[in-house]
């Protein structure tokens, strides 16, 4: 009886292990994850699919070798994507695989809101679907792509207020607002002349 149990919280340690490392899943049914290259084995950290879960009856796991699957991806354009296999081969969670590129950014304090499964409305006709209504003040780790108003968080594509921004934070100030060199959005010549970041707002 030991034997079994100790069998099965093994297998149950391993099936957690690899959720967590393949896609981001703690949210309101909010699955997110990105594609890894079967040539080279490495995570494409600029493409995200937000999916459904197909819970597969256990008569029908043998049809699809025991896989379970994510449908109606969308990526973050708003275009469909793959239905995608629940393995390390073929997926991986962004949110700690991504963690090492420019385009992440650790835990930073932000108001977010309107939180959708891509960042514009695209061909597939699922996209831009409300994932979360709340809206607020969090800490939270985010992810920035060329969307300027919305950062991909484990909420899903959320609108941002801040008056942080620039090449650290990856966030873009309101239009008319200057980035300045420390990282913060004014209309000031501190934030609009010397130093301004005018990739993040207007600059002069």
């Amino acid at each position: 009886m030991k034997i079994y149990l100790l069998l099965l919280l093994s297998i149950t340690l391993i099936n957690n292990i690899n959720a967590i490392n393949t896609l981001y899943n703690e949210f309101n049914g909010v699955y997110i994850t990105s594609p890894i290259n079967p040539n080279t084995g490495e995570v494409n950290c600029n493409e995200f699919y937000i999916c459904e879960r197909f819970e597969m009856l256990d008569w029908v796991k043998p049809l699809f070798n025991d896989s379970e699957r994510l449908f109606n991806c969308v990526n973050s354009k708003g275009e469909s994507g793959p239905n995608l296999v629940i393995d390390e081969k073929n997926i991986a969670n962004p949110f700690i695989k991504c963690e090492t590129k420019s385009n992440f950014h650790k835990i930073t304090r932000f108001k977010i809101s309107d939180c959708r499964n891509s960042y514009k409305k695209g061909s597939d006709y699922n996209s831009f679907k409300k994932t979360d209504s709340s809206k607020g003040t969090i800490d939270i780790a985010y992810i920035t792509s060329d969307s300027h108003d919305r950062v991909l968080t484990y909420r899903g594509w959320c609108k941002y207020d801040t008056d942080l921004c620039g090449k650290q934070y990856g966030f873009h100030c309101h239009t008319g607002y200057c980035c300045s060199k420390y990282g913060h959005c004014g209309k000031s010549k501190d934030y609009c002349e010397k130093g301004c970041q005018g990739n993040f707002g207007k600059c002069g």
